[in-house]
């Protein structure tokens, strides 16, 4: 019984808490299976805890020896069975030598580019570059959301995103690198004064590995002061 309540306790204060974390993480916009790491970590955590204690009462001198080796060594099966069915190729999310030379490339093109940038889903890159970055796209989007179910947040935030709009829309940036997605075609297009060109030539510049397909499509420059 002892080692019964020690077990509940367990569970209870350790995997229980890395559920809940990983559930609220995988169900927020933009979730992707990576938000379960909380709890896969758990699982190993618990399964080699397990399998220490299964294998430290099979192996304990008793008259059944023989019954007690066999029951050890179908645990050590299982665990070895697990890792075969779970293999897993990493290189799949290892970016490739042309992708690596088109997100290179991409670098090169901004460093010959001048004033205010905006990258929404790819600041990271106004880093590398030196230059100032701003807000990913995605939290931009988190904020949105949860200010649609806190009237709260909303109080709180609602300003600073209508500041965020109101300088995209302000054509105070002169150049913007787009995703294929067309989530801010309406501040950057032909009628404001933007002219795009295509980023994708013989590769789709820094395309996404994993979660939802996603990559640089277009880079818009601010081109004429008259627009309206």
């Amino acid at each position: 019984m002892d080692g019964i309540s020690n077990l509940l306790l367990f569970l209870l204060f350790f995997f229980l808490p890395m559920t809940l974390v990983s559930m609220v993480t995988i169900s927020k916009q933009w979730g992707y299976l990576n938000g379960l790491l909380p709890i896969v970590a758990a699982l190993a955590i618990i399964g080699a805890e397990s399998y220490n204690n299964i294998i430290s009462t099979t192996l304990r001198p008793t008259c059944y020896r023989i019954v007690n080796h066999l029951l050890s060594v179908i645990p050590t099966m299982a665990l070895i069975l697990q890792f075969l069915n779970l293999s897993y190729n990493v290189q799949n999310q290892i970016p490739s030598k042309t992708s690596w030379e088109a997100g290179y490339r991409t670098l090169a093109t901004l460093q010959t580019l001048a004033g205010p940038m905006f990258i929404p889903t790819s600041p990271y890159l106004l880093y590398m570059i030196n230059e100032q970055t701003h807000f990913h796209a995605s939290s931009l989007g988190d904020i949105e959301l949860a200010m649609k179910h806190s009237p709260t947040l909303k109080d709180v935030m609602e300003g600073y995103v209508a500041n965020i709009y109101s300088y995209i829309s302000s054509r105070n940036i002169k150049v913007a690198v787009l995703p294929e997605a067309k989530w801010f075609d309406y501040a950057f297009n032909a009628e404001r004064g933007y002219h795009c060109e295509s980023l994708s030539s013989e590769y789709r510049a820094l395309t996404t590995l994993t979660g939802a397909v996603s990559y640089l499509d277009r880079v818009c420059y601010y081109t004429d002061d008259s627009a309206k």
